[in-house]
């Protein structure tokens, strides 16, 4: 495979500051206030650079670090918000792309794009550029592989090989609580390893690993530098299986070499468990945590895993989020996090939830010397964002 080429693996639904506020600070207005006033981040006042360059391969990638190849997204929903977060992702990549190739499942599900009013008709244009190359991945029975739109959860995990310098694949098991596509209903079994398996050939990774072990990609975040980050939910959700037998594990799946174990957020404010709702790395020492002021438990948990973090010899640097619980339709909760996002190079694309706290999240990530893009946060209700929706390669 030519390694200029950015490919973006479309798996689409069938149917269709400025200062940084310190440790605990929340979004209120003397926040703002030294945010405008200042003007400048503590990498401006140390000399530093904001936006770190790409270092070598090592284990799993952080993605401050990562320049992505590969774009995998599937809305898979007809919930509120995904088709607009989907539009925004797959524009926000291929804007800043050179050559993108979109994998779709079925092209018939591009033709019934064709002519849509509305956000549809703006995904088919999206899909339709000059500058794109669609490529089509059936399976045999003619239907989507699988009906899941969260692929970080389910996408294979991409790490490099220290000892054999090759990228390898790791297949980790998968919640059996997704609903059945088309397919899997009529074979009666899931097509999880199908997709996976497809993706491999596509990024042209032979090597393949497939450990018994639960584990969803958004409770696995990296420092780039050997040191994995996971909540406690992995044990909930391997019972039996003890923290050092996951740890001897990831460290044999070449993953990383060492593991960070921090608390779940409470579960009365947020459901899935997930590291990718609570933290995001800026650099190999340097940890985003939110902070609140207007739900004295939650903010209580950002503490916690704050202080954890910097235990561990991290830094960490504080982005105020409104504590307000978000109550999805079918029993999810979530956060407002800004900090399920899509970062490629020094750009980057948030959440925004239509409060007061979203010019200052903004202005937050630009003191950082980021290019900031916004996507609508209504997704949440669902439990998860445009991190949640996307894996990238």
């Amino acid at each position: 495979m030519n390694s200029s080429k950015i490919i973006i693996i479309a798996v689409l639904g069938l149917y269709l500051g400025l200062s940084l506020c310190a440790h605990g600070e929340a979004a209120n207005g003397s926040c703002l206030e030294n945010l405008t006033k200042t003007g400048k981040n503590k990498f401006a006042r140390e000399g530093k650079s904001p936006r770190p360059q790409f270092l070598q391969a090592h284990g799993l990638h952080s993605e401050f670090e990562h320049r992505p190849e590969t774009l995998l997204i599937s809305p898979g929903s007809t919930e509120p918000g995904f088709d607009q977060v989907t539009y925004d992702a797959l524009k926000f990549f291929i804007d800043h792309s050179k050559n993108p190739i979109i994998l779709l499942p079925d092209l018939t599900i591009l033709q019934a794009f064709k002519g849509k009013e509305g956000i549809r008709g703006e995904i088919y244009k999206l899909l339709t550029r000059k500058k794109v190359t669609i490529q089509s991945a059936l399976d045999e029975s003619g239907y989507l592989l699988v009906n899941h739109p969260w692929m970080r959860d389910l996408a294979p995990i991409k790490v490099f090989n220290q000892q054999t310098q090759q990228y390898e694949l790791v297949f980790f098991q998968h919640s059996a609580n997704i609903p059945l596509s088309k397919a899997e209903k009529k074979s009666g079994q899931r097509n999880f390893t199908d997709l996976q398996r497809h993706i491999a050939n596509v990024l042209g990774i032979s090597h393949i690993k497939e450990p018994n072990l639960y584990l969803e990609g958004g409770n696995l975040l990296s420092d780039g530098q050997g040191t994995l980050f996971l909540s406690t939910k992995v044990l909930e959700a391997n019972p039996g299986v003890t923290k050092d037998m996951i740890t001897q594990e990831l460290i044999q799946l070449n993953l990383g070499t060492n593991i960070i174990w921090l608390p779940q957020l409470p579960k009365a404010f947020e459901s899935t468990g997930h590291v990718d709702l609570f933290m995001r790395f800026i650099d190999h020492q340097t940890v985003i945590v939110p902070s609140t002021d207007n739900n004295p438990k939650l903010k209580a948990a950002f503490n916690k895993i704050a202080e954890e973090l910097e235990k561990n010899g991290y830094s960490t640097q504080r982005i105020p989020i409104d504590g307000t619980v978000i109550n999805g339709k079918s029993g999810t909760r979530s956060i407002r996090s800004p900090l399920n996002a899509l970062e490629i190079g020094n750009r980057i694309l948030i959440p925004t939830f239509g409060n007061d706290y979203d010019e200052l999240q903004k202005q937050f990530f630009e003191n950082l010397g980021y290019s900031v893009e916004t996507t609508s946060g209504e997704t949440l209700e669902s439990g998860g964002s445009v991190h949640c929706l996307i894996y990238t390669y």
